[in-house]
């Protein structure tokens, strides 16, 4: 009996957008760890913090930490961080002592911009895996979850698909001539093809699993007479 071996199809999501993220200007992980850590155990921050929000006219929720060995756990932390951001940047940009990486961050035009990308494929992702996660599931299931979501982000590749809401944001940014509609094409196509390149690297051994598609019924069977 011969035995196909493939690795864990969540971890390769996981890896190859973890891979791929590393690929855009801000560095998202280290910066909302960094944003959580801290207001973790300071009260004081965070009463301050909620002076900011109310301000600004930003309703104040608790500040998310993810879990580190799991990326795709950033998707509610990042959810949050958007929510709250304009509170987030008043803050740290009030604060003499606030970390110069903070700083840094809130001070760059782009970062809710790319914040706003990656948490769209982090949701994407997450819906993936969320499948392929189920129970009673079997291995053609999963290499065909795995081949839709690499169509998926194919798609968005080629068809510059992006939210309204990072519309919205890269042309206000390129109206102010802070980034170029070049630049950001550029960016984006390197994180997709990144992303492509290791989901067809690390799961070559799903592709043997689509011979036992028919199970499935995708393509609805057709008799011919003679």
């Amino acid at each position: 009996m011969n035995i196909l071996g493939v690795v864990c199809a969540a971890h390769l999501i996981h890896n190859a957008l973890k891979t791929s993220a590393d690929k855009l200007p801000v560095e998202v992980e280290p910066i909302i760890n960094k944003i959580f850590q801290h207001f973790r155990i300071f009260t004081v921050r965070v009463e301050e913090l909620k002076k900011f929000c109310n301000f600004v006219e930003v309703e104040y929720k608790p500040v998310l930490g993810s879990v580190k060995t799991r990326w795709l756990s950033l998707l509610p932390v990042l959810e949050r961080t958007i929510e709250m951001f304009d509170g987030l940047r008043s803050y740290f940009l009030s604060q003499e002592k606030s970390p110069k990486f903070l700083r840094d961050f809130f001070n760059d035009p782009q970062s809710i911009l790319y914040l706003r990308f990656i948490h769209s494929q982090i949701k994407l992702c997450t819906n993936t895996i969320k499948k392929i996660e189920e129970e009673d599931i079997w291995g053609s299931e999963v290499a065909e979850e795995l081949r839709m979501l690499k169509d998926h982000i194919f798609n968005r590749k080629e068809q510059q698909f992006f939210t309204s809401a990072i519309l919205e944001i890269k042309s206000q940014l390129v109206e102010d001539g802070l980034i170029t509609e070049v630049e950001f094409a550029k960016v984006v196509d390197n994180f997709y093809n990144t992303f492509l390149e290791y989901i067809q690297d690390w799961g070559k051994r799903f592709e043997d699993l689509h011979h036992f598609n028919w199970p499935l019924l995708n393509d609805a069977p057709s008799w011919h007479e003679d």
